[in-house]
Formats: C-alpha cells, sequence, structure tokens
C-alpha cells in the first residue's frame, strides 16, 4: 500500500489525484500574485474543507480580484504555477504505440490513475505542463 502525499489515497486503488499545481521559479516581476501572499498550503487547506472546488491559479485568480486587484510580486526571483495535465493528455508521448482511446479505462503503468486524472505525486509519467517533458527529470526548473 502506497499513499499519495498529496491526495492521502492508497495509489492503488484511487482513481485520480487531486489537482495539485505544478510550481515554477523565474526572475520576472510581472504583475502577478506572489505565492508568499497567497500560499500553495492556504488553497490545499480550503480544498480539504470543502471551501473551495477551483484550481491554484483559479482560487488566486478569485482572491486577488476578492482583494480589489493585482498584487504585484517583490522584485527577484517569483514562482507560479501552472495545472498539471491529465493522465492520457501528455504530448511527449503522442505516438501511434502510445495512444489509447479513455474508454478503455487503461490505467497509468505507474501511479494506477484512470485516463482523465490526475497522477499521484512522484508518478514517472507525469508530464511538465510548462517543457512537456519527464515532470520527475524537469522538477519545474525548466521555466
Amino acid at each position: 500500500m502506497s499513499i499519495c502525499p498529496a491526495c492521502n489515497q492508497d495509489m492503488l486503488t484511487a482513481d485520480g489525484c487531486i489537482k495539485v499545481p505544478v510550481e515554477f521559479h523565474k526572475d520576472d516581476t510581472k504583475n502577478i500574485a506572489s505565492p508568499n501572499t497567497y500560499p500553495l498550503e492556504d488553497w490545499q487547506y480550503d480544498v480539504a474543507n470543502g471551501d473551495t472546488r477551483l484550481g491554484y491559479v483559479e482560487w488566486v485568480e478569485h482572491k486577488t480580484e476578492s482583494a480589489g486587484g493585482i498584487i504585484l510580486p517583490p522584485r527577484g526571483q517569483i514562482s507560479f504555477f501552472l495545472d498539471p495535465i491529465p493522465y492520457g493528455q501528455e504530448k511527449r508521448f503522442d505516438t501511434a504505440e502510445t495512444r489509447f482511446s479513455p474508454r478503455e479505462n487503461v490505467r497509468c503503468h505507474d501511479c494506477n490513475v484512470l485516463p482523465g486524472q490526475y497522477h499521484h505525486d512522484g508518478c514517472d509519467w507525469a508530464e511538465c505542463p510548462n517543457c512537456r517533458h519527464q515532470l520527475l527529470m524537469c522538477g519545474g526548473e525548466c521555466a
């Protein structure tokens, strides 16, 4: 029995994981909300308590709008988040040998999720939503 640290479910029996955004670091000063202003842990708390069903990015946008506008991050390195890629929508393995129909219910060979669901934390099939390479190898450092 292997428990996913993100969703707290048994990875052998869970149909999918929760939608955990992938964090990237970048030297930039664009007008986006700082992760220090809206920490991932606060969003996870709201999800766990049923206070939101929004993905992290949409939740930050909602919080920013509710606060009256855009919050400027500090100068220097900032973080941004992208939504993970559901199983079956990966692009890097888009070949005739790896394509399948979601109706086939072929589970991920590594984390056992169903097509259309999010990979569990640490899955070797999960794809980086930024560079489209293997997320385990990229780790969000491709920004």
